[in-house]
């Protein structure tokens, strides 16, 4: 499972599409472009959408995360994004959300580092503890 990393209010939070975040996606906003379509669009709406949608790539990394055997940890919820991105964040909010869709359809992209291999960063963690 492919994830990648976002710093959101100095803390970094995993953001992963899986096949249940992208049928809420779609449920949500009828499909994935057009969820993308809403994100270049500048105001309010656009931030709330951008909030929701790193709770939720959030919380699917994270049950990831968990069904992969890793111990639980919280995610950010849309109203913590909301309240801790400042305007000049919005962009890298956008295109970590971006990033994590391509990835989780499988896209070649270049690596980013930022992109990160949940079990590996899990097992790279356990040796720093």
């Amino acid at each position: 499972m492919k994830a990648v990393t976002t710093n959101i209010g100095g803390n970094n939070h995993l953001l992963a599409l899986t096949a249940e975040a992208m049928f809420e996606i779609e449920e949500k906003h009828g499909s994935v472009s057009n969820l993308f379509e809403k994100l270049e669009v500048e105001g309010k709406e656009s931030f709330l959408i951008i909030s929701e949608t790193v709770e939720l790539l959030a919380e699917h990394a994270e049950l990831a995360r968990r069904h992969l055997g890793h111990s639980p940890k919280d995610t950010i919820k849309a109203e913590t994004v909301r309240a801790l991105t400042q305007p000049k964040d919005t962009p890298n909010l956008v295109d970590a959300i971006a990033r994590a869709i391509t990835r989780g359809f499988g896209k070649d992209i270049e690596r980013d580092e930022a992109d990160v291999d949940i079990v590996l960063s899990e097992l790279e963690e356990k040796k720093t503890q």
